[in-house]
């Protein structure tokens, strides 16, 4: 599934038949997250194994230290992108309509 952001200038792409052993361990990641204040850095963190062909011009490189950057616009990358994720991954079992 391909996404893109052109408010954020931000596009990628997240495979629609994750394996078995990526939803697992991104499911469990963000179920452990769920209970802290830590969840959306995880919940990020927890979605770059399965993203691919990321375009950002704000933000080049997903393995930017969010410790050292200020720029708010990153803030609303990160938000955007995870839970767009998130949203993907909660979906994977619905059937489509007509299947």
């Amino acid at each position: 599934m391909d996404f893109k952001n052109d408010e954020l200038g931000c596009s990628f792409s997240v495979s629609d038949r994750p394996t078995v052993r990526q939803q697992l361990a991104y499911v469990g990641g963000v179920m452990r997250s769920q209970a802290d204040d830590e969840h959306i850095l995880n919940n990020w963190k927890r979605a770059l194994p399965l993203i691919t062909g990321w375009k950002c011009d704000a933000m080049p490189d997903t393995e930017i230290d969010l410790e050292t950057v200020t720029d708010p616009k990153i803030t609303h990358i990160v938000l955007w992108a995870g839970t767009q994720v998130y949203v993907h991954m909660s979906d994977l079992e619905r059937v489509p309509p007509n299947s």
